[in-house]
């Protein structure tokens, strides 16, 4: 029995379990008057210097952090110890005040404290697997494909300076020209554009925040047409004469060369899930009680 319990202490997941959820319970019962805030003792030994250490760095890892410590000289200890006594000072100071009372962003902080520890408790300490990671992938391939892209050159005809009419007829005009004629571009050179003239290799979003939706899909269903203008397209500035130089469609990257990114998206999926499944268990512990006219509103 005696090991049976020297092992749990030993284990720091459940001491920043116990931990949150002492936080969690102090900040609903705690008072002036309680025993916590009350006290004028502030005990101050290795293993609780550990918990500190680990708590501030947000890394729980006791074997680690003691080996931290012992690498420490005798200034940085005496500095540690300094900032835990100060912090449980703040801290008390502040519940006997009654801080804690309807305070949001403590509310949030604890809130989030939990949230950190469920999201680490159950993480293996081992590489992540191969399999799981190429299942991963193959779940998610939209996450790993090269943005298709675009290069082009335009001329641009502004509605400010002509209308809206005026412009597309210029546009129109401009147009059978230049391909009636090769290319005549200095003899027609538009209007001066807000952004650039020439596009090289472009992705679908930069066009788009350039030009505008409406202009950025018509142009990325255009295909090239020997070096000849299309259009006139309109954009959200007046019209606009295109000439495709080439389009590439995006492709699927390999996964060995997202191996990387793959592993952390997976850890990161994996870290919600088990924040969400931890906020289930919880909330599985109480009653909900919802009000009649919300509910109608839920279902609405």
């Amino acid at each position: 029995m005696n090991n049976i319990v020297a092992r749990v202490r030993r284990e720091p997941l459940v001491w920043f379990l116990l931990a949150g959820l002492s936080l969690f319970c102090l900040h609903a019962l705690v008072s002036p008057g309680d025993d916590v805030a009350a006290s004028r003792v502030i005990e101050v030994d290795r293993d609780r210097l550990l918990q500190f250490m680990q708590l501030r760095a947000r890394s729980f890892n006791e074997r680690g952090a003691g080996k931290f410590l012992e690498q420490m000289s005798p200034q940085e200890v005496a500095t540690m110890v300094k900032d835990m006594v100060r912090e449980e000072a703040m801290y008390r100071e502040g519940l006997r005040l009654g801080l804690d009372k309807n305070d949001y962003v403590m509310r949030r902080r604890l809130v989030q404290s939990l949230e950190y520890l469920a999201e680490g408790a159950p993480a293996s300490a081992g590489p992540p697997d191969e399999a799981k990671l190429k299942r991963y992938y193959a779940a998610h391939r939209d996450r790993y494909v090269d943005a298709p892209s675009i290069s082009f050159s335009h001329i641009f005809f502004s509605a400010d300076a002509h209308g809206w009419e005026g412009a597309q007829r210029l546009a129109t005009d401009t147009l059978a020209k230049l391909n009636a004629g090769g290319d005549q571009t200095r003899n027609h050179p538009g209007d001066r554009f807000l952004y650039l003239n020439d596009y090289i290799e472009r992705t679908p979003e930069i066009i788009e925040s350039h030009f505008g939706q409406d202009f950025a899909e018509r142009l990325l269903a255009m295909a090239p047409q020997g070096g000849r203008w299309q259009g006139p397209l309109r954009s959200k500035y007046g019209f606009h004469l295109v000439r495709i130089a080439s389009k590439d469609a995006g492709r699927l990257l390999p996964f060995e060369q997202v191996r990387a990114i793959v592993a952390e998206d997976a850890a990161k999926d994996a870290r919600a899930a088990r924040r969400e499944a931890f906020a289930d268990g919880l909330i599985a512990q109480f009653k909900v009680d919802i009000d009649s006219d919300l509910q109608k509103r839920m279902t609405k």
